[in-house]
């Protein structure tokens, strides 16, 4: 508004100047001054509004002056100036339109070659770089600061390289040419260059400006490209599938070796020609054509082929339509595969699951199979004969024949199937229909489909029942052999032992008798004690021996009856003190408990008489013996103490078999029988016989019987 204001009062002032002032051209050029500050100053509207004003205003001025006095001069330099006037004016208004364009145009430029992805670059004709776009800072890496008005950086050489190329491009010739250029991290890239001149207003050349391309990407595509048609020409010539080519005439394009192979043409016999291996219907395979035109694939169509020797074959055929680059369908592409093999496996594989389905059926095993959820998908035979499902009962249910029992070692072998492993020969408790738990011998193996992946699992089981039964009586008799010979060995060993340890008192029987019937003694009373003690000792060894032969040869029998513990043992303080007292030993009668028990008395009388002969046997000159029982809730327990020398270790395990004698037996008589008969004996009552050792001080020997309310059986 200033602007406008100021361009009024000075227009307002030359007016008034003309009025008063002497006429002439002088003043009528005054009003070219505010025609030009009103084009250039001011809007294109105001400007021709204020021609309009001037020019009345002029009009005015020529009225109001003394119009007669006026020479024609002055009218003439009137309308010149106002002519003039719209002259400038319509002038300055063009040039002010111009450059508005010329911006426009410049702010369009700028923008393109800011946001080109392309490196836009302007070199002067020395080769300095007047202008660096963003596309080509992010290609080769410099700021615009870094290379503006310093010389071009991208050349791979010296400034004579850089002086010869700014050589060509003064030549004016724009060019076009793949070159290489440097990074500033001095890789090396391929680019596409585009260079024009840049001339000045009478045409000289005095620069270059360049656009480069980045064909990094470009040739990255260009070797995948070619890799994959190298890859796709491999395929095609070494597929062991027919791979041909027709176009929609049903001529052959492309034949590649498995077709060759397959049906026996070479190349050059169908290459150009109609497609030769339909037999007789090149009406239906025109049809066929047509479908193709149409862009129509076939997937997986078994068709009939015949091949060049005339045989028919059949084929797998799948086809796909081949198009040009605007995607219009120029033939079709077929691939062929040979199903005789196929064929023959498949009646191969046929009669093979025949087969496995009669054995299926026929096994004397169990054969199951199971999904991953343990339900049942098959069930043959064998399967309802041991376990005594039908099929029909269990198909499409869970696994029925597991015992309660073996839930957790189910499940941990159905984890190790469906992991992929296999199961063999595990003894497994299995329950069949009417609720009897068998032993059976399972074994079982992952079910795979076509890609290897675990989809169920297949077991078997082996009905361990019979077997069992028969490992029972075999083991049953090996026995019952066993024990019958250890008895016949033991008889003749017995035997032996029998004619030897009877051979001394008989001996000595026989002379004391010798000696009376011949008169030779004085003392006759004395010759028949010795005689008797002779017999009493015969009558004990083959206690003995029965005692042994009967323990194993049939069971003891006992006569059982309630007894007074105590009382028994007290019977033994009489009948041992004698012997005792011979080698000074002191024997001592210890009873905490008073017990009574269901007893055989003369077996068990027995049992403790032969702890109590070992002790006073193996116990040296003034030692010490000592009976004691203790009693418990179920049973009694009497137990023989020494002061002897013990049982050495590796002794002890042999001490209860019979005709076992330890080195301390050395000097002393006897079979080896005694601890065997008190075992035999404590075994009977349903008892035990124990010891404990201390070597050098001593030996306690326990036994053990039930306290018994009743007569045993």
């Amino acid at each position: 508004m200033i602007k406008i204001a100021a361009i009024i009062v000075l227009t307002a002032f030359i007016f008034v100047y003309d009025l008063i002032a002497p006429h002439g051209m002088s003043v009528s050029l005054l009003y070219l001054i505010p025609f030009s500050l009103s084009g250039m100053l001011t809007g294109e509207k105001f400007a021709f509004a204020f021609a309009g004003v001037t020019t009345a205003l002029v009009i005015a001025g020529y009225f109001l002056a003394a119009a007669p006095n006026f020479p024609v001069v002055s009218e003439i330099n009137r309308s010149l100036t106002v002519m003039v006037g719209w002259g400038i004016l319509v002038g300055l208004i063009q040039r002010k339109r111009v450059l508005s364009e010329l911006s426009k145009a410049n702010a369009r430029l700028k923008a393109i070659f800011d946001s080109s992805p392309n490196g836009m670059v302007a070199l002067d004709s020395d080769g300095k770089v007047l202008a660096w776009n963003q596309g080509a800072q992010k290609i080769f890496g410099y700021e615009p600061q870094e290379v503006i008005g310093r010389l071009y950086p991208l050349v791979d050489g010296n400034a004579d390289d850089l002086k010869k190329l700014m050589a060509t491009y003064r030549e004016g010739n724009p060019m076009m040419t793949e070159v290489i250029r440097k990074r500033k991290d001095g890789t090396r890239i391929q680019t596409l260059l585009s260079t024009a001149p840049l001339k000045d207003a009478e045409g000289q050349v005095i620069g270059v400006l360049g656009i480069l391309m980045d064909l990094t990407e470009k040739k990255r595509a260009e070797a995948e490209i070619e890799k994959a048609n190298a890859m796709l020409k491999a395929i095609f010539e070494c597929a062991p599938v027919a791979i041909i080519a027709i176009d929609l005439d049903g001529n052959v394009l492309d034949w590649n070796r498995g077709a060759q192979k397959i049906f026996g043409y070479e190349p050059q016999e169908v290459i150009g020609r109609f497609y030769p291996l339909v037999d007789g219907d090149a009406d239906g395979f025109k049809k066929l054509l047509a479908e193709y035109r149409e862009g129509k694939s076939i997937v997986g169509i078994e068709v009939a082929r015949k091949r060049k020797d005339g045989k028919m074959i059949q084929m797998l055929l799948s086809s796909a339509p081949l198009k040009d680059a605007g995607g219009q369908v120029i033939g079709v592409m077929g691939i062929l595969m040979d199903l005789t093999e196929m064929k023959r496996a498949e009646v191969e594989i046929e009669k093979a699951n025949e087969m496995l389905k009669a054995v299926f059926d026929c096994a004397p095993v169990a054969i199951i199979a199971m999904d991953p959820e343990a339900n049942v998908l098959e069930w043959n035979r064998g399967a309802t004969d041991i376990f005594g499902y039908e099929a029909s009962e269990v198909i499409g249910r869970p696994y029925p024949i597991v015992a309660k029992e073996d839930f957790d070692t189910l499940k941990k072998n159905l984890d190790t199937l469906f992991g992929g492993k296999p199961i063999y020969n595990m003894e497994l408790p299995r329950r069949r229909k009417d609720g009897k738990i068998i032993q059976a011998l399972g074994s079982g193996a992952p079910l795979r489909d076509a890609k290897g992946h675990v989809v169920g699992t297949l077991v078997t089981f082996f009905d361990l029942t019979e077997k069992k039964k028969a490992a029972a009586d075999i083991e049953r008799l090996n026995i019952e052999v066993a024990e019958r010979a250890m008895v016949e060995r033991e008889r003749e060993d017995l035997s032996a032992m029998i004619i030897h340890d009877l051979k001394s008192p008989l001996t000595a029987m026989m002379a004391y008798t010798d000696m009376l019937i011949e008169n030779r003694i004085e003392d006759k009373k004395e010759a028949l004690r010795m005689i008797r003690m002779g017999s009493e000792k015969i009558l004990g060894m083959v206690e003995d021996y029965l005692t042994v032969y009967r323990s194993h040869a049939v069971k003891l029998e006992l006569q059982m009856m309630p007894e007074e513990i105590v009382n028994i043992l007290r019977g033994f303080e009489k009948d041992f003190h004698a012997l005792a007292e011979k080698k000074y030993i002191r024997l001592n009668f210890a009873f905490a408990d008073s017990p009574k028990a269901v007893i055989d008395k003369k077996q068990f009388s027995r049992a403790v008489s032969n702890l109590v002969e070992n002790a006073i046997k193996f116990t040296p000159k003034r030692g010490s013996i000592t009976l004691s029982v203790e009693a418990s809730e179920s049973d009694f327990t009497v137990s023989v103490s020494d002061t002897g020398p013990g049982i050495l270790p590796g002794e002890q395990d042999g001490i209860f078999q019979k005709h076992y004698r330890s080195s301390m037996a050395m000097g002393t008589t006897g079979a080896g029988l005694g601890l065997a008969i008190v075992k035999a004996i404590a075994e009977a009552h349903g008892g035990k016989i124990t010891f404990e050792n201390n070597p050098g001080s001593g030996s306690t020997f326990k036994l053990t019987i039930p306290l018994r309310q009743e007569s045993a059986e």
